[in-house]
């Protein structure tokens, strides 16, 4: 059909009864050739985004920027800074003190990244007239952005996706499935195409310097 949307409800299994059962709305967020909307709420007033810098998250910002549907509604534009990467520790207090200093300086680095990469796409949103604010967070991405929306009152979170599928999606773990999961809000996936580029802070790479994508 050349659809350009698929629109599916969710019956709220939770994380353990989807990897055990199954679900069609997971199944079409991985197969699907089209954004998926997994409809929990009847009505579209708020809504988040959620961007890593990555080349399926640039197509999350064109399509809030783009589809008219979007004009009328509050956004907030969200960017995780993800937990810092265990160094080790050391018995020598020099040694010690070089891995704290390592670790508070990607902390730094990150948590800017995050930042920059909201702020960028606010303002490209704000351009397009929709009302919208930034903010950058930290912690564990998918909690952090289940947080947010819930705070926000969200009605929709948007989000990127790689499209990874079955064992490699369970292997690496997925921020967009463990959205789908644990919003009470509908959310919107939407799938980079070949060739597309990222948001990252030097114009066409994505947050891989600091930690992997969220998919």
């Amino acid at each position: 059909l050349g659809a350009d949307l698929i629109v599916v409800g969710s019956r709220g299994h939770g994380t353990l009864g989807s990897l055990v059962l199954g679900s069609v709305s997971a199944e079409l967020v991985d197969h699907a050739p089209c954004p998926v909307l997994v409809a929990r709420r009847p009505g579209l007033a708020k809504a988040v985004l959620a961007l890593d810098g990555s080349a399926a998250a640039g197509q999350a910002l064109e399509l809030l920027a783009t589809w008219p549907i979007f004009r009328s509604v509050t956004l907030t534009v969200v960017s995780v800074a993800g937990p810092a990467p265990l160094l080790g520790t050391a018995t020598v207090p020099a040694v010690e003190a070089k891995l704290d200093t390592a670790l508070a300086s990607l902390a730094s680095s990150a948590r800017e990244h995050a930042q920059k990469v909201a702020s960028d796409a606010a303002a490209r949103l704000a351009a397009a007239g929709i009302a919208v604010t930034a903010s950058a967070l930290t912690g564990d991405p998918a909690h952090a952005i289940v947080e947010a929306a819930d705070a926000d009152g969200a009605d929709l979170v948007v989000l990127g996706s790689r499209g990874l599928t079955g064992l490699t999606r369970l292997r690496l773990g997925s921020v967009t499935r463990g959205v789908l999961h644990a919003a009470s809000a509908s959310v919107l996936v939407v799938h980079a195409s070949p060739g597309s580029v990222g948001l990252g802070a030097g114009g066409g790479t994505d947050m891989t310097e600091h930690r992997r994508s969220w998919d």
